[in-house]
Protein backbone atom coordinates (compact mmCIF):
# COMPACT_ATOMS: atom_id res chain seq x y z
CA UNK A 1 0.00 0.00 0.00
CA UNK A 2 2.97 2.21 0.68
CA UNK A 3 3.97 1.75 -2.92
CA UNK A 4 0.53 2.83 -4.01
CA UNK A 5 0.67 5.92 -1.78
CA UNK A 6 4.17 6.74 -3.00
CA UNK A 7 2.95 6.30 -6.59
CA UNK A 8 -0.04 8.56 -5.98
CA UNK A 9 2.17 11.21 -4.35
CA UNK A 10 4.55 11.00 -7.31
CA UNK A 11 1.63 11.27 -9.75
CA UNK A 12 0.25 14.24 -7.78
CA UNK A 13 3.66 15.92 -7.93
CA UNK A 14 3.92 15.37 -11.70
CA UNK A 15 0.41 16.76 -12.17
CA UNK A 16 1.26 19.77 -9.98
CA UNK A 17 4.49 20.32 -11.91
CA UNK A 18 2.63 20.15 -15.25
CA UNK A 19 -0.07 22.45 -13.88
CA UNK A 20 2.57 24.99 -12.78
CA UNK A 21 4.24 24.83 -16.21
CA UNK A 22 0.89 25.32 -17.96
CA UNK A 23 -0.02 28.14 -15.54
CA UNK A 24 3.35 29.84 -16.13
CA UNK A 25 2.90 29.48 -19.90
CA UNK A 26 -0.59 31.04 -19.71
CA UNK A 27 0.75 34.00 -17.67
CA UNK A 28 3.60 34.51 -20.13
CA UNK A 29 1.16 34.41 -23.06
CA UNK A 30 -1.09 36.92 -21.31
CA UNK A 31 1.92 39.20 -20.75
CA UNK A 32 2.91 39.01 -24.41
CA UNK A 33 -0.64 39.64 -25.50
CA UNK A 34 -0.84 42.75 -23.27
CA UNK A 35 2.34 44.11 -24.82
CA UNK A 36 1.01 43.49 -28.31
CA UNK A 37 -2.17 45.42 -27.54
CA UNK A 38 -0.24 48.32 -25.91
CA UNK A 39 1.84 49.01 -29.05
CA UNK A 40 0.53 50.09 -32.43
CA UNK A 41 2.20 51.58 -35.52
CA UNK A 42 0.70 54.14 -37.92
CA UNK A 43 2.18 55.28 -41.23
CA UNK A 44 2.17 59.13 -41.20
CA UNK A 45 2.52 61.21 -44.37
CA UNK A 46 5.16 63.96 -44.64
CA UNK A 47 5.87 66.56 -47.32
CA UNK A 48 6.86 70.09 -48.22
CA UNK A 49 6.19 72.70 -50.89
CA UNK A 50 8.87 74.88 -52.42
CA UNK A 51 7.50 78.13 -53.81
CA UNK A 52 8.49 79.43 -57.22
CA UNK A 53 11.39 81.85 -56.70
CA UNK A 54 10.34 85.48 -56.87
CA UNK A 55 11.86 87.65 -59.55
CA UNK A 56 11.52 91.35 -60.24
CA UNK A 57 12.09 93.17 -63.51
CA UNK A 58 12.28 96.91 -64.15
CA UNK A 59 9.90 97.89 -66.96
CA UNK A 60 10.47 101.66 -66.73
CA UNK A 61 13.00 103.66 -64.68
CA UNK A 62 12.12 106.41 -62.23
CA UNK A 63 12.85 109.69 -64.00
CA UNK A 64 11.60 113.09 -62.89
CA UNK A 65 12.03 114.58 -66.37
CA UNK A 66 13.30 118.02 -67.24
CA UNK A 67 12.71 121.00 -64.97
CA UNK A 68 14.05 124.40 -64.01
CA UNK A 69 14.66 125.96 -60.60
CA UNK A 70 14.79 129.59 -59.47
CA UNK A 71 18.13 130.93 -58.35
CA UNK A 72 16.81 132.03 -54.96
CA UNK A 73 14.08 129.44 -54.29
CA UNK A 74 14.30 125.66 -54.29
CA UNK A 75 11.38 123.27 -54.36
CA UNK A 76 10.30 119.74 -55.14
CA UNK A 77 9.18 117.64 -58.05
CA UNK A 78 6.69 114.92 -57.16
CA UNK A 79 5.87 111.85 -59.26
CA UNK A 80 2.95 109.87 -57.80
CA UNK A 81 2.42 106.12 -58.09
CA UNK A 82 -0.47 106.98 -60.43
CA UNK A 83 1.96 108.71 -62.83
CA UNK A 84 1.10 112.33 -62.08
CA UNK A 85 3.99 114.85 -61.96
CA UNK A 86 3.79 118.17 -60.10
CA UNK A 87 6.15 120.81 -58.71
CA UNK A 88 6.29 123.10 -55.69
CA UNK A 89 7.90 126.47 -54.86
CA UNK A 90 10.76 127.46 -57.18
CA UNK A 91 10.65 124.36 -59.41
CA UNK A 92 9.10 124.69 -62.88
CA UNK A 93 8.27 121.61 -64.96
CA UNK A 94 9.33 121.40 -68.60
CA UNK A 95 8.00 119.36 -71.51
CA UNK A 96 11.51 119.02 -72.98
CA UNK A 97 13.26 115.67 -73.15
CA UNK A 98 14.06 113.61 -71.28
CA UNK A 99 10.43 113.27 -70.26
CA UNK A 100 9.43 111.97 -66.83
CA UNK A 101 8.65 108.29 -66.38
CA UNK A 102 6.99 106.42 -63.59
CA UNK A 103 9.11 103.57 -62.20
CA UNK A 104 7.26 100.37 -63.11
CA UNK A 105 8.27 96.82 -62.18
CA UNK A 106 6.86 93.33 -62.70
CA UNK A 107 7.04 90.64 -60.03
CA UNK A 108 6.86 86.96 -61.00
CA UNK A 109 6.33 84.09 -58.55
CA UNK A 110 3.82 81.59 -57.17
CA UNK A 111 0.26 82.39 -58.38
CA UNK A 112 -2.16 83.73 -55.73
CA UNK A 113 0.56 84.31 -53.10
CA UNK A 114 1.06 87.72 -51.52
CA UNK A 115 4.35 89.56 -51.45
CA UNK A 116 5.77 92.68 -49.83
CA UNK A 117 7.73 95.50 -51.46
CA UNK A 118 10.59 97.11 -49.55
CA UNK A 119 11.93 100.48 -50.68
CA UNK A 120 14.93 102.46 -49.41
CA UNK A 121 14.24 105.47 -47.22
CA UNK A 122 15.82 107.78 -49.83
CA UNK A 123 17.82 107.77 -53.05
CA UNK A 124 20.71 110.06 -53.90
CA UNK A 125 21.21 110.99 -57.53
CA UNK A 126 24.52 112.54 -58.59
CA UNK A 127 25.44 115.10 -61.27
CA UNK A 128 27.81 113.93 -64.00
CA UNK A 129 30.49 116.07 -62.28
CA UNK A 130 30.23 113.52 -59.37
CA UNK A 131 30.04 116.33 -56.81
CA UNK A 132 26.54 117.80 -56.84
CA UNK A 133 23.62 115.66 -55.67
CA UNK A 134 19.86 115.69 -55.15
CA UNK A 135 17.78 113.43 -52.90
CA UNK A 136 14.60 111.55 -53.73
CA UNK A 137 12.52 110.88 -50.63
CA UNK A 138 8.97 109.98 -49.61
CA UNK A 139 9.17 106.84 -51.74
CA UNK A 140 5.89 105.00 -52.19
CA UNK A 141 4.96 101.84 -54.08
CA UNK A 142 1.58 100.64 -55.28
CA UNK A 143 0.86 97.20 -56.67
CA UNK A 144 -2.06 96.59 -59.02
CA UNK A 145 -3.91 94.74 -56.22
CA UNK A 146 -2.70 96.74 -53.21
CA UNK A 147 -2.70 100.18 -51.69
CA UNK A 148 -0.05 102.87 -51.86
CA UNK A 149 2.56 102.63 -49.09
CA UNK A 150 6.28 102.78 -48.36
CA UNK A 151 5.94 99.07 -47.47
CA UNK A 152 3.32 98.03 -50.02
CA UNK A 153 2.01 94.52 -50.68
CA UNK A 154 0.54 92.75 -53.67
CA UNK A 155 -0.94 89.42 -54.79
CA UNK A 156 0.38 87.49 -57.76
CA UNK A 157 -2.41 86.74 -60.23
CA UNK A 158 -3.73 83.23 -60.89
CA UNK A 159 -2.21 81.38 -63.81
CA UNK A 160 0.73 83.62 -64.75
CA UNK A 161 1.86 84.43 -61.19
CA UNK A 162 2.77 88.02 -62.11
CA UNK A 163 1.80 91.50 -61.01
CA UNK A 164 3.06 95.01 -61.70
CA UNK A 165 3.74 97.82 -59.28
CA UNK A 166 4.76 101.44 -59.57
CA UNK A 167 7.09 103.60 -57.48
CA UNK A 168 6.72 107.31 -56.90
CA UNK A 169 8.68 109.81 -54.88
CA UNK A 170 9.62 113.41 -54.23
CA UNK A 171 12.80 114.98 -55.65
CA UNK A 172 14.17 117.85 -53.58
CA UNK A 173 15.78 120.55 -55.74
CA UNK A 174 17.94 123.22 -54.07
CA UNK A 175 17.84 126.85 -55.09
CA UNK A 176 20.30 127.41 -57.97
CA UNK A 177 20.82 123.63 -58.31
CA UNK A 178 23.64 123.03 -60.79
CA UNK A 179 22.23 122.44 -64.30
CA UNK A 180 22.97 119.12 -65.94
CA UNK A 181 22.10 115.43 -65.84
CA UNK A 182 21.74 113.60 -62.51
CA UNK A 183 21.58 109.81 -62.18
CA UNK A 184 21.59 107.08 -59.56
CA UNK A 185 20.18 103.68 -58.77
CA UNK A 186 18.37 102.05 -55.87
CA UNK A 187 17.39 98.61 -54.68
CA UNK A 188 13.80 97.36 -54.45
CA UNK A 189 13.18 94.08 -52.60
CA UNK A 190 10.17 91.81 -52.94
CA UNK A 191 9.53 88.88 -50.59
CA UNK A 192 6.70 86.41 -49.98
CA UNK A 193 4.53 87.28 -46.99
Amino acid sequence: MQKLINGLVLLKQKIMKKTLIIFAAVIMMAGLTTRSIAQVTENINAGAKILTALSIAENLPMHFGTMGVLAGTGGTCLVTTAGVRSATSGVTLSALTPLFSLATCTVTGEPLYTYSITLPSSITITHTNTVNTMVIGTLLAKSTSGTESHTATGTLIAGAGTESFTIGGTLTVSAAQLAGVYAGAFDVTVAYN
